[in-house]
C-alpha cells in the first residue's frame, strides 16, 4: 500500500490537492472458513486473496476570508479482487471474481462569524458500477448498480451561541440530512424476484 499527495496554492485563497492512495483488506473468517450446512449453502475458501483498492482524488478549496469557505472534490476508486460467493457445484463458493468502480463528487460550504454562529451545507453524489464476475439469472437480476449506499446525500447544519457565562459557553445546533434512494442488497433483490430501491428519508437532529 502507499499514498502520494501534491498541493498547489494558486492564490492566497485558492488551494488545489491531488491525492493517490492504495489499501488492502484481508478476507473475513466467514469468507475463508464457512462450511455448508445444507445443499446451496455457502462454502469458504482459505486461498482467497486480499481485496485491494486504488483511489485518485482531486480537491479544490476557496477561502476568501476566515468567515467563508467552499470546498469541492472528485474521486475515483478501483476495487479489485472483491470476494463473492458464486455457484460451484451444489453450493456457493467464495472466489476473488468481482470488481467495482466508483466515482464520487463532494462539495461543502461553510460560513461563520467568530463564535456567534456557524452554518454549513454539503452534498455528495456517488456513481458506482460492479462486475460480479458471474453469469446467469441471478447476475442479470441484481445487475451492475451499487447496493446499500445511496447515490445522493445532502446535509445542512446551523449552530448558534446562547447567551451564557463566559466560563460556561453554550450553543444550540440543528442538522438536517436528506438521504436519497438506494438499491436493495443482492439477496433481497433475488428474494423479491426483481430489482427495487429503498425509499429516500430525512433525518433532523437538534
Amino acid at each position: 500500500t502507499g499514498r502520494f499527495g501534491a498541493t498547489s496554492r494558486w492564490s492566497k485563497s485558492v488551494v488545489a490537492k491531488l491525492l493517490y492512495g492504495s489499501a488492502f483488506k484481508a478476507p473475513s473468517p466467514f469468507l475463508l472458513y464457512s462450511a455448508p450446512l445444507r445443499p446451496g449453502d455457502v462454502e469458504g475458501n482459505a486461498k482467497l486473496n486480499p481485496q485491494t483498492i486504488h483511489t485518485l482524488e482531486y480537491q479544490m478549496s476557496w477561502k476568501p476570508s476566515q468567515f467563508f469557505g467552499l470546498t469541492s472534490g472528485v474521486s475515483y476508486n478501483w476495487l479489485l479482487d472483491k470476494a463473492e460467493f458464486t455457484p460451484q457445484g451444489i453450493n456457493q463458493a467464495a472466489r476473488n471474481v468481482a470488481s467495482q468502480r466508483t466515482l464520487t463528487w463532494e462539495t461543502r460550504l461553510d460560513a461563520k462569524h467568530y463564535n456567534d454562529y456557524a452554518l454549513y451545507l454539503s452534498a455528495e453524489y456517488v456513481h458506482s458500477i460492479r462486475d460480479l464476475g458471474q453469469e446467469g439469472y441471478a447476475a442479470q437480476l441484481v445487475g451492475t448498480g451499487a447496493v446499500i449506499y445511496p447515490s445522493f446525500i445532502s446535509r445542512g447544519g446551523l449552530m448558534l451561541a446562547i447567551p451564557s457565562p463566559r466560563s460556561v459557553p453554550l450553543a444550540a445546533g440543528v442538522e438536517g440530512t436528506f438521504v436519497g434512494p438506494r438499491r436493495a442488497a443482492d439477496t433481497s433483490v433475488i428474494e423479491n424476484g426483481k430489482p427495487f430501491d429503498l425509499k429516500p428519508y430525512f433525518l433532523l437532529d437538534v
